[in-house]
């Protein structure tokens, strides 16, 4: 297992929602919880925060401390000591989250770095039923029902990644 970098050509793609997305900042709780069958994943500082600020504890919840490339301190989200801290560079899933997904997490888990490509891994480690929550910056929350053909999809194009280089010019 080694670090995978995002293709540039994918970059663009990633920024379109793949679910439903639900518009508004914040979206209403009641809005949430018509679209949220347990277990529920959130992805994002500001996602886990609505959720959380709505009565509703996610299963998992994946955050990085940051938005938009600047610091986020959240109130819910600071009470809440982390069960696991993975070092998670932009643009890559790290070797070391990739292991922690394999396991199938719960609780929080910090990403040292970024935490939306996370996104993948947690889907394809989710049991099939499960309910994935991610941002949309500047329009609202996406909500993706996880089923093996959301996971078959997510296996390929995470196939499509590149092994990260180091500075030496080996892969990982």
């Amino acid at each position: 297992m080694t670090d995978l970098l995002l293709r540039e050509e994918h970059r663009e793609e990633l920024s379109e929602p793949r679910g439903v997305l639900l518009r508004g900042s914040p979206v209403p709780p009641a809005e949430l919880r018509l679209f949220l069958d347990p277990p529920v994943i959130a992805v994002g500082d500001v996602v886990a925060e609505t959720l959380l600020h709505a009565g509703l504890r996610p299963a998992l919840i994946i955050y990085d401390e940051a938005t938009r490339r600047g610091r986020y301190d959240s109130p819910e989200l600071g009470s809440i000591e982390a069960d696991h801290v993975v070092i998670n560079p932009r643009s890559t899933i790290s070797q070391e989250a990739q292991e922690l997904f394999s396991a199938n997490p719960r609780g929080t888990i910090l990403a040292k770095g970024e935490e939306d490509l996370l996104v993948i891994p947690a889907a394809i480690s989710a049991e099939p039923g499960s309910t994935l929550v991610y941002g949309q910056p500047g329009e609202g929350v996406v909500v993706l029902k996880v089923d093996d053909m959301l996971r078959g999809f997510l296996e390929l194009y995470l196939a499509s990644f590149e092994p990260a280089v180091k500075l030496g010019g080996e892969a990982d």
